[in-house]
């Protein structure tokens, strides 16, 4: 292949291109510039050679129509060569700490994914602050496996028990499962509670307990100190709970002995539930019948009752008494075809199930307040005085107790020692002004307690009375009493 070799005369000489077939060398007068095969003309733009002597550019002027050199004319007598441009890809990179791609040696933006090959499924970005570029899922929502393939998240579908598997849309790259109503879990792996339910179906309003029985399988009650109303969907509080006896004496029923299903019985709770919600009203929670006896018909049950606004329960009572003298004196037929009913003396007997439940710290005891429907206190017991005051989780009032120094009263008799103990105080015989009768001993048996311990001749705690001197004379085997001593 042959090279070409350029002689430029900056002076105004000549210039002369001369080819052979392998190496050549020109006589240079100023500067010589040998082209290699790389910067060489192409076959259809080579420059024109001769053998003989240059010809004189008139213009002092020379056109280089080498491929590498196309773009430059020089001026042979007053321009330098510029720097041969550099052949291939440029670097890309960033300057000055910013975020912004150059090129290299460069004010001119590149972008950092150009001719990047990335793995199918995945894209080219450019990584945060840095001149990197990275390979990452084409789909936001896909997340890389272990063999480095971009897949959805929902590919393996780990949800359990017929689950669904969904991506979350405020995480991307994760899934959440969507379960049956029988599961819980983050792969619905475990059986639902349905005890943890703000209001599981099966349970009753207001304050109950759920217990799980199994899958699907479950059982509400009502909580301690409520009970169902008389429509049995709802949990109240209970305010009392009145044990009452009813004895219907001009009604006589031979078959009536626990046979709650009797339809005589069945019919005897009907019309006394009735005339109890006539009287108490929305008052009334519920009315149980525990048996009924032989013969004239005498109902026992017990009777629960809200508290009225007030938050007392001490009149309904009274409001009963009143309810069976008005029967009784306006000949009225309170109780149906049951007739007149009596109350006997023991036949009310009331509890107040305010407190029922609650739970005091030591040394106090529940109190309902009275006028504050369904509020309580805890206050001293006796032998405590209230030095202040707490309220619990639940807003009730707790008073903090001390013990009381009964002891300074002073409430033992002189010769014995106080002792004061939680709540009360003791009194016991001092053992060092302890008498005991002439001829006794004194015998300590604790701190402060003593014994005496008598002669022969006395007897009794304190050794104060004297034995009983019985001399027997056996005179014809008769014994004789010797009473000259007594």
């Amino acid at each position: 292949m042959p090279k070409y070799s350029y002689e430029l005369d900056f002076g105004g000489g000549d210039v002369s291109t001369t080819t052979t077939p392998a190496a050549t060398t020109t006589a240079v007068s100023t500067t010589t510039v040998t082209s290699s095969e790389s910067a060489a003309p192409s076959s259809s733009e080579k420059p024109t050679t001769t053998a003989g002597p240059a010809t004189e550019d008139t213009n002092a002027t020379s056109k280089f129509y080498s491929k590498s050199f196309r773009p430059f004319i020089l001026n042979l007598r007053t321009a330098a060569i510029p720097p041969i441009p550099t052949i291939g890809p440029r670097k890309c990179g960033n300057v000055e700490d910013t975020d912004i791609c150059y090129y290299e040696n460069s004010r001119e933006p590149c972008d950092i994914c150009e001719g990047v090959m990335c793995p199918v499924g995945k894209k080219c970005v450019k990584r945060d602050k840095m001149c990197l570029a990275d390979c990452v899922c084409e789909k936001d929502t896909d997340v890389v496996d272990k063999d480095g393939i971009c897949r959805n998240p929902c590919y393996k579908n780990q949800c359990q028990n017929g689950g669904s598997c969904v991506v979350d849309a405020n995480k991307l790259s994760k899934f959440r499962c969507e379960c049956l109503k029988e599961y819980e879990g983050v792969l619905c792996e475990n059986m639902h509670n349905f005890c943890l339910d703000p209001k599981p179906s099966f349970c009753p309003a207001g304050q109950y307990t759920c217990q799980m029985l199994g899958f699907q399988n479950y059982t509400c009650e009502c909580a301690e100190g409520f009970f169902y109303d008389i429509s049995g969907k709802t949990c109240v509080k209970v305010g009392e709970i009145v044990n009452i006896t009813l004895v219907f004496k001009q009604t006589y029923y031979s078959e009536l002995y626990n046979n709650v299903t009797h339809p005589e019985a069945i019919e005897a709770r009907r019309t006394i539930s009735a005339a109890f919600s006539k009287i108490y009203g929305d008052h009334l929670i519920r009315l149980v019948f525990d048996n009924f006896t032989q013969g004239s018909l005498v109902a026992n049950m017990k009777l629960m009752l809200k508290l009225d606004d007030s938050g007392a329960f001490r009149s309904n009572e009274r409001i009963f008494k009143q309810f069976l003298l008005d029967c009784d004196t306006q000949n009225t037929a309170c109780f149906g075809s049951l007739g007149k009913a009596y109350l006997p003396y023991d036949g009310w007997a009331a509890k107040d199930e305010r407190c029922g439940n609650v739970v005091c710290p030591q040394y106090t005891v529940c109190e309902p307040i009275d006028g504050q429907p369904g509020k309580t206190q805890c206050v001293c017991i006796d032998g405590f005085e209230a030095t202040g005051s707490t309220v619990d989780n639940q807003g009730r009032l707790i008073q903090l107790c001390e013990d009381i120094d009964e002891c300074a009263l002073n409430p033992c008799p002189t010769v014995e020692e106080c002792q004061n103990t939680p709540g009360n105080f003791t009194c016991t015989q001092d053992t060092t002004i302890a008498t005991c009768p002439s001829g006794s001993k004194i015998v300590v048996t604790g701190p402060f307690s003593y014994r005496c311990e008598c002669s022969w001749i006395y007897a009794g705690s304190d050794c104060r009375f004297r034995e009983l001197l019985v001399n027997f004379v056996f005179n014809d085997a008769i014994p004789q009493v010797d009473t000259s001593s007594l």
